[in-house]
């Protein structure tokens, strides 16, 4: 009798660890997969970035069972960042472009998040991937004399 109990008792503890184990792998296909579709995505995004064509400021989503899948293109936020713009008239730097409308309707500093989310249990997991595109077209029509490499006031003061 004792035999039996200790028997049910090592079988019942075997059992828990097995289910354990299921659910914690289960959780890591989902991550892993969830992964890969952001690294799909990001280097997707990434590529068009380096053919020169810059994201659109914006949101998108999708849906693959059993992930939601969003991909958002910001003007970056230098203040996020800790980076006080000078945004004052007149000033030439890259953090006043930044701000500026005059650069049509892609800023040159552009902050792109890939989010892909899935309902574990009652839980809701994500796994995030984030990329900068900086367009450096729009930074050179606005700024003429950088892009054309007129150094001549530096010449001036040597």
């Amino acid at each position: 009798m004792v035999a039996v109990t200790m028997m049910a008792f090592v079988i019942t503890m075997l059992t828990e660890a097995a289910v354990d184990g299921m659910r914690v792998e289960g959780e890591a296909h989902r991550r892993l997969e969830a992964s890969l579709i952001a690294d799909r995505l990001l280097a997707d995004i990434e590529s068009q970035m380096m053919a020169g064509v810059p994201p659109e400021i914006g949101r998108d989503e999708a849906e693959e069972e059993p992930y939601r899948i969003s991909v958002e293109a910001r003007p970056l936020d230098l203040g996020r960042l800790g980076i006080v713009p000078d945004t004052s008239p007149g000033s030439s730097s890259l953090a006043a472009l930044v701000g500026s409308e005059g650069l049509g309707s892609t800023p040159p500093l552009v902050e792109v998040e890939i989010r892909v989310e899935w309902d574990e249990g009652i839980h809701t997991l994500d796994t995030r991937r984030t990329t900068f595109s900086f367009d450096a077209a729009a930074v050179a029509a606005q700024l003429p004399a950088v892009a054309s490499g007129d150094d001549s006031d530096e010449d001036e003061d040597e």
